[in-house]
């Protein structure tokens, strides 16, 4: 094929593109988009409804019992928790593992969560076998050190995903790095001084992931328990600040069923 050709098939590929393009907008003066379906989403607030639930009913979280015309009040969670947990079941690749998206490859970190999710739901004996196929994955692509891996020094992610699995008691809390919550009651102008482990955007799961661990895995140092401890209000305040009016951090689910 030369050059002209080459040109011309280009220059057709793009007039068919932008034809495209303008049907799709229709007679509205936009794009509409959509969310892509996600097992990673769905993973991560299967997890942090089944949590809420189990320490609402504890009478440990004081959160006012809502309308059952709610669709998200307390008395409608174990059917959210289920309906998402039934999602994940046919969400799986035929690897075992699970992807970001249901047109995305398999991935150990999204697996993982989809395992602590359905751990956390109280669904393990219903979804045996897929938990096995999903275990197989996680084994082939190296387990946690297999994660670590993924991630490198970034612990943006790697630290958020090892909690949501400690909490459904997948690995234990002492193999997770500390995450310093306590610089996030810091002026943010004095962020760019200090040496944070997440990106500037990850601040709230910094704060929310690293009390976490100070609730179930306190330092055995006693200064340092009684600094952390001292910045837990003030860090939580940050959360505050930080929560749109949507309620959703970054508008991603993942952050905010973290949080």
């Amino acid at each position: 094929m030369n050059l002209l050709m080459l040109k011309q098939r280009m220059e057709q590929a793009i007039a068919r593109l932008r034809s495209d393009l303008v049907l799709l907008k229709g007679s509205a003066n936009h794009w509409t988009g959509t969310l892509s379906t996600s097992a990673l989403s769905t993973a991560t607030a299967v997890s942090a409804l089944s949590i809420s639930r189990d320490q609402f009913r504890k009478k440990s979280w004081p959160i006012e019992q809502e309308s059952r015309s709610d669709r998200y009040a307390p008395a409608n969670w174990d059917r959210l928790i289920e309906n998402g947990s039934e999602w994940l079941s046919r969400a799986q690749n035929t690897d075992g593992g699970f992807g970001d998206t249901d047109r995305s490859l398999s991935n150990i970190a999204t697996t993982l969560l989809v395992l602590a999710a359905w751990q956390l739901a109280g669904h393990n004996s219903r979804y045996s076998e897929r938990i096995a196929a999903a275990w197989g994955y996680v084994d082939r692509r190296g387990s946690w050190e297999g994660l670590r891996k993924r991630y490198g020094k970034d612990k943006t992610f790697v630290v958020p995903i090892m909690t949501n699995c400690a909490l459904a008691g997948l690995v234990d809390w002492g193999q997770i790095p500390t995450l310093p919550f306590e610089a996030a009651a810091l002026p943010q102008s004095w962020y760019r001084f200090v040496q944070l482990p997440v990106v500037s955007y990850a601040i709230p799961a910094l704060v929310a992931i690293g009390q976490a661990q100070f609730v179930h895995c306190p330092p055995q140092n006693p200064i340092a328990r009684m600094v952390r401890a001292a910045a837990r209000a003030p860090s939580l305040k940050v959360l505050t600040r930080m929560q749109p009016t949507s309620g959703g951090y970054l508008e991603a689910v993942p952050l905010t069923s973290f949080v």
